[in-house]
């Protein structure tokens, strides 16, 4: 949870896997970096919440919901629920696209010989198996700004999915080729 009571939760690639999780919340929300999103809300909930409030904070949030479709990740109703957000806000697209800055990532494609030895936790973002690895991953990242980088298995194919991020591209990279020469040199027998 954040300091503004907002509860993020991990889980693994695919709406699949995120929207049961996401329709435990009296209202949630997942996103994907493909773009696929969903805003899901229990009305009897956030009815029960407001009661009779008839505050214009009331409406603006019903109508919100209102907008969004709590059954699939619609675009359109998600770019009209940002559009009401910023003209309630007053914020320009420009401001909007100012709130976040992303930071430089790719994903790569390690072949390994048996990728069912390596295990992850539920939401993939760290090794358990085999731990050496994931210790490597842990120093890589230590090294770089905002580094963040996982390693998981494909569910089809003898190769992981190495994602890796950092504040700069140049780091980003390094990130990535520290991982991929780990490989090479001391994960060769996987």
């Amino acid at each position: 949870m954040n300091t503004n009571n907002i509860h993020n939760q991990l889980v693994k690639t695919g709406v699949k896997y995120a929207h049961p999780v996401v329709i435990t919340y009296d209202i949630g929300a997942n996103n994907e970096p493909n773009g696929h999103g969903t805003v899901a809300y229990k009305i009897e909930q956030v009815n029960k919440v407001l009661g009779d409030k008839n505050s214009l904070a009331a409406q603006k949030l019903k109508g919100i919901l209102a907008i969004s479709n709590i059954v699939v990740g619609d675009s359109i109703a998600n770019v009209l629920l940002i559009e009401a957000i910023l003209f309630d806000l007053d914020m320009t697209v420009q401001q909007f696209s100012e709130i976040y800055v992303e930071n430089p990532s790719r994903l790569y494609k390690i072949k390994v010989a048996d990728r069912t030895q390596f295990k992850t936790i539920a939401d993939e973002s760290r090794l358990t198996e085999p731990a050496e690895v994931q210790e490597e991953i842990d120093a890589a990242v230590a090294q770089v700004k905002e580094g963040k980088a996982f390693v998981r298995p494909s569910g089809t194919e003898d190769i992981l999915r190495l994602y890796s991020e950092a504040a700069t591209l140049e780091e980003m990279n390094q990130l990535a080729q520290t991982i991929l020469d780990a490989f090479q040199t001391k994960f060769t027998k996987y």
